[in-house]
């Protein structure tokens, strides 16, 4: 592609020579016949309409999603969220049988159990999730959202990383409409523990059941802090800290 020269560097178009800034330089290019009007009503284009349509309702799933436990990812998330989460709901949304080419969504196809299993144990963090760090059965209440782990020992049955003294456990219920965006955060109880402490039950009850339409989900986020002098402090990062969506329900 031919670069501009000279003092005087341009941007627009004149006759069929479109000159721009890139970050490769400033250009120029032979002016494109393709139209906003082609795109729109031409029949040679309506398989990439049908696929733009499904991957923009797809990105704004994995959106909704995203923002609807944003306050959990501030501590438990990885750079590349917003593209796994995309990447999952455009699999997911393969699943909408009823739906027209073009308008296959993957709120529909969370109405599918085949959906729900795809969904459940998405990991926010994927430098970090919870089978790596917990070596404990647990059980989560659909009706409460309560999230039980029996008899745990913590130095035994959580891998603490190097400088972690402390593991907080967290539980979320939350109702998202990935359709629309709404969506209701309801919060448990934390319980924290130290690498020392004797076998104790670790029980994590929201703070009720969240309104809304949509799917319901269900969360548990491990953090790791240290202590110095009597204080908690998180690790320099949120390397490890892990939260998982661990059960899913319409």
């Amino acid at each position: 592609m031919p670069k501009q020269s000279g003092i005087i560097q341009l941007r627009g178009t004149i006759n069929n020579v479109t000159f721009l800034q890139t970050k490769y330089g400033f250009i120029a290019r032979a002016k494109s016949r393709f139209s906003k009007q082609q795109w729109l009503n031409s029949s040679g284009y309506l398989r990439g309409r049908e696929n733009a349509q499904e991957f923009t309702t797809s990105a704004r799933a994995g959106y909704n999603l995203r923002a609807a436990v944003k306050i959990l990812t501030q501590r438990s998330s990885d750079k590349q969220l917003h593209i796994r989460a995309h990447s999952l709901m455009s699999e997911i949304k393969n699943l909408d049988f009823v739906s027209k080419r073009g308008k296959r969504n993957p709120a529909a196809a969370l109405n599918t159990a085949e959906g729900l299993a795809m969904l459940n144990g998405f990991e926010f963090n994927s430098n970090s999730n919870v089978p790596n760090l917990l070596f404990s059965p647990y059980s989560v209440d659909l009706t409460s959202g309560e999230i039980i782990i029996p008899d745990l020992l913590a130095r035994n049955m959580v891998r603490f990383p190097e400088g972690a003294t402390h593991v907080e456990f967290l539980g979320a219920w939350a109702n998202v409409d990935l359709e629309t965006g709404a969506f209701d955060l309801q919060i448990s109880n934390q319980t924290v523990l130290s690498y020392a402490d004797p076998v104790q039950t670790v029980t994590l009850l929201p703070a009720g059941a969240p309104s809304g339409t949509g799917i319901s989900v269900y969360l548990l986020q491990m953090t790791f802090t240290q202590e110095v002098n009597g204080e908690l402090y998180p690790l320099s990062n949120g390397k490890y800290n892990a939260l998982r969506i661990v059960d899913v329900a319409v």
